[in-house]
């Protein structure tokens, strides 16, 4: 596999967030807020636990700020 271009990178962090962003939209609606766990969102979005932690963590910084 050659090497990505930051292009390339970049776009595909883009989708990853997105993809989480989608599982977690998708966890809260099922079991609520206070119910839902960060693995449960990792699990739906089929990422790392961690990963997934960063990314839900800077969205909700950004939704309190709204």
């Amino acid at each position: 596999m050659a090497p990505q271009n930051k292009e390339q990178l970049d776009q595909k962090k883009h989708e990853r967030k997105a993809q989480i962003m989608r599982a977690a939209i998708k966890v809260f609606a099922e079991n609520g807020i206070k119910l839902t766990k960060i693995s449960m969102i990792a699990k739906e979005a089929k990422v790392s636990h961690g990963s997934s932690i960063i990314t839900l963590l800077l969205k909700m910084r950004y939704c309190m700020q709204v």
